[in-house]
C-alpha cells in the first residue's frame, strides 16, 4: 500500500505588497494552525517516508513546522521548485517518479493545484482545500508508476480547529 498526503500551506500574510509571492511569510494565525494540524497528525502517528516542499516561505515554513512536530528529519525535507508553479499534471508526474522504497509521501504546496490533486486522486468534489488543509489518501498499489491508474480511498481531510475523519 502507498498514501500521499497533501497539505495545503498555513495563511499567509498578504500585508507587505513589496514582497515577491514567492517570499510571502505565515501569518501568525497560520503558524498557529501549521502546529495544530501537525499535532492531530503525531496523534494519529502519522510518520511520512519522504517530505517534499515547494520553495515558497510559506509552504516551507509549514513543512518545517510538521517535520518537527513528526520527529522528521529536517535535513532529509526535499525542496522541489517545480511545486510552487505546478498543475495537476506537474504534480501526478512528481509522484510517479518517486521511489517505490518510499511508502507515504507528503507534499507541501498551493491552490489550485493542491485541490485539482486530492480530488483527482480520490475522486473527490472539493471547492478548496482549506489552507493548512490536510488530506491522507491510500492505495492498493505496489509502485508509484500506478498511481494515475488508480483511485485512492481518503483515509482523512484534517482543518485548523476541527478534523473531519473519513467520509
Amino acid at each position: 500500500m502507498k498514501s500521499v498526503i497533501v497539505a495545503r500551506h498555513a495563511k499567509s500574510t498578504w500585508k507587505d505588497k513589496f514582497i515577491e509571492d514567492i517570499d510571502r511569510p505565515l501569518k501568525e494565525r497560520g503558524i498557529f494552525d501549521a502546529y495544530d494540524i501537525a499535532s492531530k497528525l503525531k496523534e494519529k502517528e502519522v510518520v511520512p517516508d519522504l517530505m517534499l516542499s515547494s520553495p515558497a516561505t510559506r509552504a516551507l515554513h509549514t513543512a518545517i513546522i510538521f517535520s518537527r512536530l513528526l520527529d522528521y528529519p529536517l535535513y532529509r525535507l526535499a525542496i522541489h521548485s517545480e511545486i510552487y508553479s505546478a498543475n495537476l499534471i506537474d504534480l501526478m508526474e512528481l509522484i510517479e517518479r518517486t521511489s517505490d522504497e518510499f511508502d507515504t509521501i507528503m507534499m507541501f504546496g498551493h491552490d489550485p493545484s493542491f485541490t485539482n490533486l486530492v480530488n483527482r486522486l480520490a475522486n473527490l468534489d472539493l471547492e478548496k482545500v482549506a489552507t493548512t488543509g490536510t488530506v491522507k489518501i491510500n492505495f492498493q498499489i505496489d509502485s508509484w508508476t500506478e498511481i494515475s491508474k488508480k483511485k485512492g480511498k481518503l483515509a482523512f481531510y484534517l482543518k485548523p480547529n476541527r478534523a473531519l475523519n473519513s467520509v
